[in-house]
């Protein structure tokens, strides 16, 4: 019989934090912002560049089309993001942050820093070792 047990399976743990992690950032987003967590992947892309097709917010965030689509129908809806023709191209629609959206950038950036920190004392580790380890198992590349 093997010494292996699903307590030391990485994905159960991976899986398991990332799980909680949503439940908090939705919990503070729900309660702070009146948002859900499934906003905070495209709000934190828009935060970064904005004037980007859907289709550059879903590599991004490694969300499906139609689940974005949503998210920025959502958002649009609640007046924090707007859709533009694409001078380049009119069959493309860009996605910009509103004056709502980007009044929403420092108070959530800072909210979310103080969340991700807690976290990490919590665990006496720090952000960069953290992503140095992750970054070790993804295919793609990170700034």
């Amino acid at each position: 019989m093997s010494d292996w047990h699903w307590d030391s399976n990485i994905e159960y743990w991976l899986r398991h934090v990332q799980k909680q992690c949503a439940i908090e950032v939705n919990r503070v987003l729900e309660a702070e912002f009146g948002l859900s967590e499934r906003y905070w992947p495209v709000l934190q892309t828009l935060f970064v560049e904005q004037g980007i097709q859907q289709t550059t917010i879903c590599e991004r965030t490694g969300e499906p089309g139609y689940q974005t689509s949503r998210v920025i129908d959502r958002l649009e809806s609640l007046g924090l993001v707007e859709r533009r023709s694409d001078p380049m191209n009119h069959r493309a629609r860009l996605v910009y942050l509103t004056d709502s959206g980007e009044a929403l950038r420092a108070p959530l950036e800072e909210r979310m820093k103080t969340l991700h920190d807690r976290w990490l004392n919590s665990a006496s580790v720090n952000t960069s070792d953290v992503k140095d380890m992750l970054s070790k198992w993804l295919p793609v590349q990170t700034d």
